[in-house]
């Protein structure tokens, strides 16, 4: 797999994880379990989707400032992910408890950073099978194994998983830029 690919869809896991973890450590009863366990994951895979229709139209039109709109795009949730993650931890505890159109809002705000990811992958003309094929993978699993290692562990900081999740991508987003510069891109 190639290395710009893994620098894509591993801040969602790693976001998912962390969320999730953060989640059970607040306790939750077992039905706010299955809710999360059901529809974190839907938001989570669902919102790259959205993002990487938006990023895949604007692509070709762009030509070559593409890859420089990918970089500002994944730099820009990379420091959002890294610096203002006690926000979505916040919303996903209050998704836990929510119904209705609650429940809808809610998800999509939490799945925002995972939508700029999708929209990155779209800019950068990645495989949208794989991309976000893995992105659904990752929630899938991160979601349950973050809620029971969070149920487990209670001194975990999951604010470390956002802040690495958020260096990966604006890692990804300095190469980006580096390897434009290097073409003449830009």
């Amino acid at each position: 797999m190639p290395l710009e690919l893994l620098a894509l869809v591993l801040p969602a896991g790693l976001d998912a994880f962390a969320v999730s973890a953060s989640l059970a450590m607040g306790g939750l009863e077992t039905r706010e379990r299955q809710r999360v366990a059901i529809v974190f994951p839907l938001f989570e895979s669902g919102m790259p989707v959205l993002g990487f229709v938006a990023g895949a139209s604007f692509a070709a039109p762009l030509g070559d400032l593409a890859d420089i709109l990918a970089a500002a795009v994944l730099a820009a949730i990379g420091f959002w992910l890294a610096f203002e993650s006690r926000d979505e931890i916040d919303q996903a505890r209050r998704l836990a408890r929510a119904r209705g159109p609650a429940l809808l809002v809610l998800g999509a705000a939490i799945g925002l950073d995972e939508l700029g990811i999708g929209a990155g992958a779209g800019l950068l003309d990645q495989s949208p099978f794989l991309v976000l094929g893995l992105i659904a993978l990752e929630a899938v699993i991160a979601t349950p194994l973050g809620l029971a290692v969070g149920s487990r562990l209670r001194r975990l900081n999951p604010v470390l998983f956002e802040r690495l999740a958020g260096t990966v991508l604006v890692a990804l987003a300095s190469t980006i830029t580096i390897g434009a510069l290097r073409s003449g891109h830009f």
